[in-house]
């Protein structure tokens, strides 16, 4: 493994050098490379470093001529003074489409931080709509500059090139059909702004006479996903996540919830409609509630329980975000001082997968907590497992919106580590069978730099 490395570090550095020779200084330009090829084959893509944590890259450089995903274990990244870094998370603000090549854009999160050096620098992020893509330039040029074409310029030339067409195109150059497809991807697309690199897309492709003499590049343009992008290197660059910060700070006020049926938070499209409840839903803050995107954006009012000595208010919907499914409610005001009943977010910067026995909390008060199999799996849905013979045979025993929450070794409280997308559904003959049934539930933990964004960075007291 040492000589492998040493043996592909030699070939990059000399690339770099004969970059540094034309007067090109891409320190945050990086290599993708696959371990387990053969060394002719060794190089899969390029990418761009974005800080001590995070590379940026094409999101078809994880996936084989196939269409098959790889094992990110059998990539590394290696930098331009000879560091290399494992792979363990990768994250994309939308599914990438293999067939029709739309959201090529994935982070990947390394192993351990990369340290900077005069080899190795990151490169800035613009913020939304500051830097034009002009004057673009790119590692795969070297120092030559190709134009920049319209949009529809770009869509053409896919669709003439790959029979079809995808978003956020970008691309440099003349395209002419004789010359010869290059599967050069993943570099980053640089734009000189304010005597500083911004990052502003990513090349998937390029056509040229060879591959020595690039003539046409097409990329992606990251301008819809900025903002997105700084949201996560936010959260999982810090030691200690936002969401955590907050979560000991509502642990120490003594906020203990779901510790029996309370506090049910109820969302319902009227006060006239008080008992039918449309779903359920999760405080997270003072201001703030927690469910689904299909259950927020019919929702009118909230109504929380606190206790079981009938203390209750009615709050009114003043705004709703989504994120995917997941969706933030924010009250128009907050919730009843010392309640206890902010639930706190499961926060961690390196998860790992684990099953646990959970609870669905805010069930109606005349069924009660149940325990449910889940299985936490990292960058994916949860997977719920439960009996129906279990559960009453009458009623609903789940709602929309319900929290799954774990208790953790050491910890008093409860953790919401999912939220259901849909009731456990059960038949009636299913109450007697000792088959197990199986249902996804949304995994927030996917979705905490949203979140902490929308319910802290934009006001740090959660209101």
């Amino acid at each position: 493994m040492k000589s492998f490395l040493l043996w592909i570090s030699a070939v990059f550095n000399v690339v770099l050098l004969a970059s540094a020779d034309l007067g090109t200084d891409w320190k945050w330009h990086v290599q993708l490379v696959h371990i387990q090829q053969a060394p002719a084959q060794t190089f899969q893509c390029s990418g761009t470093l974005l800080n001590k944590l995070f590379v940026a890259t094409a999101a078809h450089c994880l996936y084989n001529l196939n269409g098959d995903r790889l094992d990110k274990s059998q990539l590394i990244i290696l930098l331009a003074d000879g560091q290399h870094r494992s792979i363990i998370r990768t994250f994309q603000p939308e599914p990438f489409d293999v067939e029709w090549l739309n959201n090529d854009f994935v982070l990947l999160l390394l192993d351990r931080e990369v340290m900077f050096n005069e080899l190795v620098t990151p490169i800035s992020i613009p913020d939304p709509f500051t830097v034009l893509p002009q004057d673009v330039h790119t590692p795969l040029l070297n120092e030559a500059i190709l134009t920049t074409n319209d949009e529809a310029t770009c869509l053409a030339n896919a669709k003439t090139l790959f029979g079809m067409v995808y978003t956020d195109a970008i691309c440099l150059g003349q395209f002419e059909k004789t010359h010869k497809y290059h599967r050069s991807a993943g570099s980053g697309l640089y734009v000189e702004h304010n005597s500083s690199w911004h990052l502003v897309g990513i090349a998937m492709y390029a056509t040229g006479p060879s591959e020595a003499h690039i003539t046409y590049i097409g990329g992606v343009l990251l301008e819809r996903h900025l903002t997105w992008t700084r949201r996560v290197l936010a959260h999982y660059s810090e030691s200690m996540p936002l969401s955590e910060i907050n979560c000991r700070s509502y642990v120490s006020n003594g906020n203990l919830p779901f510790e029996w049926v309370y506090p049910m938070v109820k969302l319902v499209d009227s006060e006239e409609n008080s008992l039918r409840t449309m779903c359920h839903g999760t405080v997270i803050s003072p201001r703030y509630i927690l469910t689904t995107s299909r259950c927020a954006l019919t929702a009118k009012k909230i109504f929380i329980q606190y206790d079981d000595r009938r203390s209750f208010d009615w709050f009114t919907v003043k705004n709703v975000s989504t994120s995917g499914r997941l969706a933030l409610i924010a009250l128009d005001r907050v919730v009843s001082a010392n309640s206890g009943i902010i639930g706190r977010l499961y926060s961690r910067v390196t998860p790992k997968p684990f099953a646990y026995v959970t609870r669905i909390a805010h069930t109606d008060w005349y069924v009660g907590l149940e325990r449910i199999h889940v299985q936490y799996r990292i960058d994916e849905p949860l997977k719920v497992q439960y009996y129906c013979r279990n559960y009453l045979s009458e009623g609903r025993f789940t709602s929309t919106g319900d929290p799954l929450v774990v208790q953790e070794d050491g910890e008093e409280f409860f953790r919401v580590v999912g939220v259901l997308d849909a009731e456990l559904d059960c038949q009636p003959l299913e109450y007697s069978s000792q088959q197990s049934k199986t249902a996804e539930a949304i995994n927030v933990e996917q979705h905490l730099p949203w979140i902490e964004d929308v319910v802290w960075r934009s006001n740090k007291s959660g209101e």
